[in-house]
């Protein structure tokens, strides 16, 4: 039986780190070693809004070497799942958290982040560093 591969998705924090080459971004590509590396369209957002026009070029080469996923219907319905849990349970979670993990969700990705938040949603494989 041949072993498949699992698919990591990095949200906007862990990117960063691997993006600067920081202690914590080496921790994540030793992790990820050579698997399928996948970032969400709202990292995109998040990156692009967030960064210095200088900073821009250097994450544009970057995304050139990762797999970015859509948002789907599909998506829509397993994060929106994921916030009425939350809802009920008294714990708001980032909107674009949520958006992310319902992606990770519905495709079966193994989530890999430096945010807390994601502790609170249930049924997506995280690792947080």
């Amino acid at each position: 039986m041949q072993k498949h591969a699992t698919s990591y998705c990095l949200d906007t924090s862990a990117f960063i780190e691997v993006l600067y080459a920081t202690d914590k971004g080496k921790k994540i590509q030793a992790l990820a070693k050579e698997e399928p590396i996948t970032i969400t369209v709202f990292t995109i957002h998040e990156l692009l809004v967030g960064m210095k026009e200088k900073e821009i070029e250097k994450i544009e080469k970057f995304l050139k070497l990762v797999t970015v996923t859509e948002f789907s219907k599909e998506c829509a319905l397993h994060s929106s799942v994921i916030e009425r849990h939350l809802r009920g349970k008294g714990r708001l979670v980032n909107k674009m958290d949520l958006l992310i993990a319902g992606m990770c969700l519905y495709r079966n990705y193994h989530l890999i982040t430096c945010d807390n938040d994601f502790e609170n949603i249930k049924g997506i494989q995280t690792t947080i560093v």
